[in-house]
């Protein structure tokens, strides 16, 4: 039965195997990446397996661990994680190993997954309108004044 409310308090490194991106490796669909070396914050999901740069840390969630759902949650706390542990432009990789997780059972995970991933896609949707619809003004204006 899925419960919100009920959830264990963990780190990252309890749930995911931390690692810096090796050069010409291969990480799996659902390692969410976070950039390290010049970063702001950015944090990507890998849809498919995927070539990652080295500037960025892999997050490759266990076995037991919804990969969306970690994405989500880490998306979620990666501004105030930042704040605390960024030096100057990089992050120290070790720092990720302190990174709070509230970690549910796996079918509530899969389930706020799969919603998440559904608000997310409708964000891109929304995105991707309201850029066309800008596109579609600065064309007209520059229509106007020729």
């Amino acid at each position: 039965m899925v419960n919100i409310k009920n959830y264990e308090e963990v780190f990252l490194k309890d749930v995911a195997t931390i690692d810096r991106a090796k050069k010409g490796q291969i990480y799996s669909k659902g390692t969410t990446i976070i950039q390290v070396s010049a970063t702001k914050g950015q944090v990507i999901y890998l849809f498919k397996d995927s070539e990652v740069e080295p500037k960025y840390a892999c997050i490759i969630p266990n076995n037991n661990v919804q990969g969306y759902y970690l994405f989500s949650l880490i998306k979620l706390k990666i501004d105030q994680f930042m704040e605390k542990n960024k030096t100057g432009i990089n992050i120290q990789m070790n720092t990720f190993d302190e990174f709070p997780i509230k970690l549910h059972d796996y079918e509530t995970q899969k389930i706020i997954g799969d919603v998440m991933m559904k608000f997310d896609s409708m964000e891109v949707k929304e995105k991707e309108i309201i850029s066309k619809i800008k596109d579609i003004k600065k064309e007209n204006l520059e229509k106007m004044f020729i």
